[in-house]
């Protein structure tokens, strides 16, 4: 990881991934995504291609390519921003017309649009000097210095001319001198004060007058490994190294432009200052970006410089009522696709080339009581019948011109309407609902038989309706085959059967009823007592029964199991003949409760009670007819 704290809009500045070709693990590593591989022809596939950043490996890789990679493509903002936190100590390329940047500005420099290496200005000077700014940047141990310069013309025969020069105060430390001997012949001089006065080298250079050139300076302060160093186009044309250097303090200005008063006419821009070597702007091409009506492209048209062989992805966006047809790249048709990459091996012209749409856009949506919902709407040609789709709320149908029908749904709401679709244009419909509310009911016991708004229902029940009041009215009593219930209250505690429930907020209402099993006036828990009179009734026995005077049992084994079945009616019904010792009785589910008891003054309030699906069998040894009272009349076996 990267051993300093770097802020997140720095870091934002920096590519998230880099690329390389999985089948040429040897290429080069690109920081930006491309169309295909150089080498083995493969097609891009970002998921595939990308790789964890190799300049994130350790602080002076990430320095490296902020340097080469990064910073050429980055806007003036972009790279003061950058330069906070790699090296660079001072940076200005006069693009904002002014040597505000600058500490002191001497004599008469001026900045001019004229001739420029990179962006929109440079700085010019002409006549005799001494005209130059400096920098005032904080004392520095390791220094470099570069500067773009274009000779306007000739110097006179050996004449030395300084246009870059590192003080600490008024002590000079080093300084680059170009002069012109017999031929003419340019040379590069760069003398130096410490350990003392003395020249680090002279070499021919190529320049020519009329042309940008790069240079640079390089300074070490140190006892014993003190250094000079100096650059042109990139190639160090000198250096000392070894020396001892303390003699001075360390470097705090940078000169730039003409600090002798030889007569000469010049430009300087790209003025970077670092704790490292700099090196040249990258070599750029132009990229310049057009559209046809009907769209706009990202970036938007203009010209943009980019570094030499870089990649750009340039995407098309169609206006509404339009598509995008094809790019042209130097007016050659290159690709359909929205999106795409160009190489900047040269200055390219690329155009969009937008059409209107074929095709008309209809856009639907559904409202109830101004909110959206999911309504169903079928789409039909009005003129064919032919069935477009059917589909879900909110959507749009790309569909050719002409006229279609609609049907929307909505619980149980339905609305139509026609609409006429125009090439290019887009259509929306949108259907408007009355809001329904979810209403449940349910009741304890259920089902129990309700109204509402004077419309039966039966619970449980969940209805949809409007927003709105509405009148519940239940039964104060109901019964449950031949059990009455009483109506006790509602969920809200309320305790009257009628009710008035108001829906629309919250969407969803649950109500309750609740019943009571009714209480048979006069009757309570049964005693004791009463269980021994009711068990004499059935079973004959006139006394108490007691530990002295128990249930009577007969031990006796039966001869014959009958398993005949007889089904009672309203009249006295002969058991088999045969001798019997139990009798079984079955009350079918379907049937109401009924009760079991030994003479004709069973009742319901005082005979045995049988449930629907329930059993009782009975010894009879000494009985010989039962009586069974039901919701009819008594039926007699």
């Amino acid at each position: 990881m990267i051993p300093v704290k770097i802020p997140k809009d720095v870091l934002d500045l920096f590519p998230m991934w880099q690329y390389n070709c999985p089948n040429c693990p040897d290429s080069k590593v690109l920081s930006e995504k491309v169309h295909h591989c150089v080498k083995c022809g493969a097609e891009f596939n970002e998921e595939k291609w990308r790789v964890p950043p190799r300049f994130l490996k350790n602080s002076k890789a990430m320095s490296d390519y902020a340097h080469k990679v990064l910073a050429p493509k980055l806007s003036p903002e972009q790279r003061e921003l950058l330069f906070k936190y790699f090296t660079v100590l001072f940076s200005d390329g006069f693009d904002d017309g002014t040597f505000d940047a600058w500490s002191t500005v001497v004599g008469s420099p001026t900045v001019v649009t004229a001739q420029k290496h990179h962006g929109t200005h440079s700085m010019y000077v002409t006549g005799s000097g001494p005209d130059f700014v400096y920098s005032g940047h904080g004392a520095q141990l390791i220094i470099n210095a570069r500067v773009y310069l274009r000779l306007n013309s000739a110097i006179p025969n050996y004449t030395r001319w300084c246009f870059l020069q590192f003080n600490k105060g008024a002590v000079p430390i080093c300084r680059l001198n170009i002069y012109q001997t017999t031929g003419p012949t340019y040379h590069l001089y760069m003398e130096r004060w410490f350990p003392i006065w003395g020249a680090v080298g002279t070499v021919p250079i190529a320049m020519v007058p009329g042309e940008w050139h790069c240079y640079e300076m390089g300074f070490v302060r140190d006892a014993v490994n003190g250094e000079y160093r100096a650059y042109f186009n990139n190639a160090e044309l000198m250096n000392q190294t070894g020396l001892d250097t303390s003699g001075v303090s360390d470097c705090e200005q940078v000169y730039c432009g003409n600090a002798t008063t030889t007569v000469v006419d010049f430009h300087e821009d790209c003025v970077v200052i670092a704790d490292v070597h700099i090196g040249p702007e990258p070599e750029t091409q132009t990229l310049t970006l057009t559209s046809t009506e009907g769209g706009k492209t990202f970036p938007s048209s203009g010209s943009y410089s980019y570094a030499k062989d870089s990649s750009k992805e340039v995407t098309a966006i169609p206006d509404s009522g339009y598509v995008f047809d094809h790019w042209e790249l130097n007016d050659l048709n290159v690709s359909t696709k929205l999106s795409y990459v160009v190489t900047m091996n040269t200055d390219h012209r690329l155009r969009a080339f937008f059409v209107l749409s074929p095709v008309g856009t209809l856009s639907l949506r559904a409202l109830a009581d101004s909110e959206e919902v999911t309504a169903l709407v079928k789409v039909v040609h009005a003129i064919t019948g032919e069935v477009i789709g059917t589909d879900e709320t909110e959507f749009d149908l790309d569909l050719p011109p002409g006229t279609y029908s609609l049907s929307a749904s909505y619980k149980d709401q339905i609305k139509t309407d026609d609409v006429t679709i125009t090439a290019g244009v887009t259509s929306t419909v949108t259907f408007r609902f009355t809001k329904m509310h979810t209403l449940i009911i349910v009741s304890d016991p259920s089902p129990i038989d309700f109204t509402l708004d004077g419309e039966a229902f039966e619970t449980p029940r969940t209805l949809d309706k409007r927003s709105g009041s509405y009148e519940i009215v239940f039964p104060s009593s109901w019964f449950v085959g031949v059990d009455e219930y009483l109506f006790t209250q509602w969920e809200d505690g309320s305790v009257n059967p009628t009710r008035t429930v108001t829906i629309g907020s919250p969407q969803a209402v649950n109500l309750t009823a609740t019943y009571r099993l009714k209480q048979i006036e006069g009757t309570g828990p049964i005693t004791q007592r009463e269980h021994k009179d009711n068990l004499k009734q059935v079973l004959g026995n006139e006394k108490d029964i007691s530990e002295d005077n128990p249930l009577p049992t007969i031990e006796t084994t039966p001869t014959e199991v009958l398993e005949g079945q007889v089904t009672l009616t309203g009249t006295a019904q002969q058991l088999p003949d045969e001798p019997c010792l139990a009798v079984t009785f079955e009350n079918p589910i379907n049937n109401a409760v009924v009760s079991i008891g030994h003479d004709d003054t069973v009742t319901l309030l005082n005979g045995y009670r049988l449930q629907p699906g329930a059993t009782k069998s009975y010894d009879i040894d000494n009985v010989n007819r039962f009586w069974v009272s039901g919701t009819a009349t008594s039926r007699l076996i």
